[in-house]
């Protein structure tokens, strides 16, 4: 943050917005950034749009492929995975992504009716949260414990 003082001079004014345009743009402190990992297109829009209006920088992808892309070019502050991707195993998906990024928190965030020790395992699996899919309010609640 700059203050001039009246009258202006132009070339420092000129010289500080020319440095503020040159200068690397860095990602808001307060705002997280979420990868949300679903087949679903629709899902994907409805969270994505959910978690955006709840102040969080949302990333998404499709399936197992994309979700890695994400995680090798982005840093990430949490991500939430659906178990079944498609044909794809999300279980499977989360074991390489804590592995490879061992600091991030997994949501598992679920169609499927899973009993409470299907959940367990999920949890001992290394899911930091299982949610049933339904309320985008308890997805961003869940979501704030976690990545604060």
């Amino acid at each position: 943050m700059s203050f001039f003082q009246k009258p202006l001079a132009i070339d420092e004014l000129l010289k500080l917005i020319a440095q503020q345009l040159a200068a690397p743009k860095t990602r808001s402190l307060a705002r997280k950034r979420v990868l949300f990992v679903d087949d679903e297109g629709d899902w994907r829009f409805v969270a994505g749009t959910c978690l955006e209006d709840a102040g969080f920088e949302v990333l998404t992808a499709k399936d197992a492929a994309e979700a890695l892309r994400r995680m090798e070019a982005f840093q990430l502050d949490a991500i939430i995975l659906d178990v079944n991707l498609g044909g794809e195993n999300g279980l499977l998906l989360m074991e390489f992504l804590k592995q490879k990024h061992p600091g991030v928190p997994i949501l598992i965030y679920t169609g499927l009716d899973l009993d409470a020790e299907a959940m367990q395992a999920i949890l001992k699996q290394g899911a930091r949260q299982c949610l049933r899919k339904g309320s985008m309010t308890d997805l961003c609640n869940t979501l704030k414990t976690m990545v604060n």
